[in-house]
This record gives structure tokens, C-alpha cells and sequence, in this order.
């Protein structure tokens, strides 16, 4: 009976489709990342804070010569380097809050997935104040990582209500 039993629930599990098997995403555990995670775990740190402290000094450092922002708002944007490091500089950002979810690094190459919010002003007006979920593209080079793609999207049920 127990091996029957057994049995039934291997079959019941390897029956179930993976939307049922799916759980929501946690915050990576420091102390279980590999060195390298840990490096790119920091970086997503401090890109966060950079842009509260306004230091483009790194954000300029961090960003590829390449780097794209990828969003889609209704249809998909590709923006290049410059002109999105000319609006971050424009920006005052009152808020900004990510949680890293996972990160994968293979060779010189490295993935990192995020969740957060953020509040942009633009001379004294709230512009942005809405969730986001965030993949971010390293590349090594030299010893030094450097984002190459942000695709960036807006989690629309976390964005406040319009007046």
C-alpha cells in the first residue's frame, strides 16, 4: 500500500504543470553567493545609491561605452548610453529601492534580476513614482564589471492609482 501510495504522488507531481510547481521570487542570501555574485550583488548596491547621492562619476563607470536601457511603456524603447545618462542627470531621485532576486555569472558574463521602486522628480514635479522589475547584463572586462543591457519594466500593479 505505501509503495502504491508512493507511487501515485510521484505520478501526481510529475503531472502537475509548472505554473503549479512556480513560487514567488526572494531576495538572493548574501552568504550564499559565490565570490563573484557577491561582487555583482555590491555593484547593484551601489548603482542604487549613486543615483540618491547623484555620483555619475559611477554610474558613468559602472555603464559600458555600449550600454542600452531596454523598456517597454505600451511599446519597446531601446535608449542608448548618452542620452540616458543625460536624463538620470536631470533627475532628483527622492526614492530608490531594489531587491536583488537572483544572479547568475558564467565566464565574464553576468545576469542579475531585481525588483524595486523608485520617485524621480524633474525641476520640483514627481514624475516617476512607481514598482519596477529590473534585468541587468555584465560584462567583465579586465577584472572589472560593467553593465552592458538594463531591461527595465514597470510591475503595473504596484503603480499608484491616476488622479
Amino acid at each position: 500500500m505505501r509503495r502504491l501510495l508512493l507511487l501515485a504522488g510521484i505520478a501526481a507531481m510529475l503531472a502537475a504543470p509548472a505554473a503549479a510547481q512556480m513560487r514567488p521570487a526572494e531576495p538572493v542570501v548574501e552568504a550564499e553567493l559565490s565570490s563573484e555574485q557577491a561582487e555583482i550583488l555590491a555593484l547593484e548596491q551601489q548603482w542604487g545609491q549613486a543615483f540618491l547621492d547623484g555620483d555619475y562619476d559611477f554610474i558613468e563607470a559602472l555603464v559600458a561605452p555600449e550600454f542600452h536601457l531596454v523598456v517597454h511603456e505600451g511599446a519597446p524603447f531601446i535608449i542608448p548610453r548618452e542620452p540616458w545618462l543625460a536624463n538620470t542627470r536631470r533627475w532628483h531621485f527622492a526614492s530608490f529601492t531594489v531587491e536583488v532576486l537572483d544572479i547568475a555569472v558564467t565566464g565574464d558574463t553576468a545576469v542579475a534580476v531585481l525588483r524595486g521602486t523608485w520617485q524621480v522628480d524633474e525641476d520640483g514635479v514627481r514624475i516617476i513614482d512607481e514598482a519596477f522589475f529590473l534585468t541587468d547584463t555584465f560584462a567583465n572586462r579586465d577584472g572589472n564589471w560593467q553593465v552592458i543591457r538594463r531591461h527595465s519594466q514597470t510591475i503595473a500593479d504596484n503603480m499608484p492609482a491616476d488622479d
